[in-house]
């Protein structure tokens, strides 16, 4: 939906609109948020289940 040439960011006002859950960049991210918060917030037992699911 934009090109940058030069530094200059030029947006295509022909793209098509998606949502962004739709982006594989975004579903991979939400993954990784998930799974950052399970490490750090998780008691042992779901930080052990979590790893042997993996």
């Amino acid at each position: 939906f934009v090109t940058i040439k030069d530094g200059v960011m030029t947006v295509n006002k022909e793209a098509p609109k998606r949502e962004i859950a739709e982006s594989q960049i975004y579903q991979n991210l939400k993954r990784t948020v998930k799974n950052q918060e399970m490490m750090a917030l998780g008691t042992v037992q779901e930080m052990y289940d979590f790893l042997m699911e993996l």
